[in-house]
């Protein structure tokens, strides 16, 4: 082992760095087992679990770099939302000021009724010959004046289906619904 030679008063500060650095890598020299053989079972079970160790660390580490990408980025977040609201709230207050300052003032406009205009219908030529009455839905009995109500049903049972292919009778044409012969009646007469 070989001392340094340089008296410290004339020595500089990289070349005390430096002798400083020889005497710990000399230290942690002698603090090391010497291994003669690193094949044997115990120093490869070692081995292992060093590795082990060394791999459990290395995703801890990305664990807490990522951790800390997150936070940072969720700060941001955070802090671009509080200049929203601090726009927002500025936004208010400026309008707020606007509204008790400027007094209301009431326009005729907006005193006058709504008055909803109906399109006009345009001249045709008139095709009826007669006014008809206007179509009256039919008139149920009223539950009140009568009590016999349940004996009579009001919508007749159904009839059942009778298929025209059993039967072997091809389809008629229905005649016309009598509501529609008095509809054209009234209108003829």
């Amino acid at each position: 082992m070989q001392k340094s030679t340089l008296p410290l008063k004339a020595a500089s500060i990289p070349q005390i760095k430096a002798v400083r650095a020889q005497k710990q890598q000399q230290r942690m020299r002698r603090s090391m087992p010497h291994y003669a053989d690193y094949n044997d079972p115990i120093s490869q079970k070692r081995f292992l679990e060093v590795r082990e160790q060394k791999r459990i660390l290395e995703d801890m580490l990305a664990q807490h770099q990522r951790l800390q990408h997150d936070r940072q980025s969720i700060a941001m977040e955070i802090q671009a939302m509080r200049e929203h609201l601090s726009d927002i709230r500025h936004k208010l207050d400026i309008s707020l000021k606007r509204l008790t300052t400027k007094p209301i003032v009431r326009s005729e406009v907006l005193l006058k009724p709504k008055v909803f205009f109906r399109p006009q219908q345009c001249n045709r030529p008139n095709l009826r010959k007669s006014p008809s009455p206007p179509n009256k839905p039919p008139t149920l009995p009223s539950i009140l004046k009568s009590p016999n109500l349940a004996a009579k049903p009001l919508i007749p049972p159904a009839k059942p289906a009778v298929s025209p292919v059993r039967t072997n009778k091809s389809p008629a044409r229905k005649p016309r619904s009598p509501s529609r012969n008095v509809k054209r009646d009234k209108v003829v007469a």
